[in-house]
């Protein structure tokens, strides 16, 4: 199987910064030094034309829609193939399948640092490096996060291929492993999410 890093944007809100700072070729250098072979984006509703954009810019690699696609997950979805510094890349907008692709397909999740996608990946027991969108309204993002963080869930980064690339080597590579979430422990946590999402 193929070693996998998901990045999920959201449905909601477009983070241009998230898709073009893990598009960068250092951070794809990186991804690929560590192992990985795959990198599956979701970049968001109405975000496509920019994605492949930003793709073409980062690859200059032709699109390769025709390649086999081994996400099972994403059989049946509109997706963009490219092939850069070593990784298969494959982005689409949305997908049902989301959970799927988290719990089957992926084992890094680089995340916006919304609540769901953020449990969804806890919950999964997978490997997680939140960054954070600023430009949101409250900047609550940044609280979540930080708390997450604080509790050594997951690694916060900024939307900067530094940071990003120092939190992949960290999360994939520290001598202190990431805490596990388990389920019967998260009520704790979704009061906090409670409580900083209706203040």
């Amino acid at each position: 199987m193929l070693q996998t890093a998901l990045v999920t944007s959201g449905a909601t809100v477009p983070f241009p910064q998230l898709i073009s700072t893990v598009l960068d070729p250092l951070v794809l250098t990186k991804l690929r030094e560590l192992g990985f072979s795959r990198l599956i984006v979701q970049y968001g509703k109405g975000f496509r034309r920019e994605f492949q954009e930003m793709l073409a810019n980062a690859s200059q690699a032709s699109n390769v829609a025709d390649t086999f696609l081994e996400c099972a997950a994403l059989q049946r979805d509109a997706v963009d193939v490219a092939q850069c510094e070593g990784l298969q890349i494959i982005g689409f907008a949305l997908s049902g399948k989301i959970e799927q692709i988290i719990v089957h397909e992926a084992q890094l999740i680089i995340s916006h640092a919304g609540t769901g996608s953020i449990l969804d990946a806890l919950r999964a027991h997978k490997r997680l490096v939140v960054v954070v969108n600023t430009s949101l309204m409250d900047n609550h993002q940044a609280e979540i996060a930080d708390k997450f963080a604080a509790e050594g869930y997951l690694v916060s980064a900024t939307a900067t291929v530094e940071s990003v690339t120092q939190c992949l080597e960290r999360v994939c590579h520290s001598d202190a492993p990431l805490r596990s979430f388990r389920s019967e422990r998260s009520a704790p946590f979704q009061q906090l999410l409670t409580e900083l999402a209706f203040r």
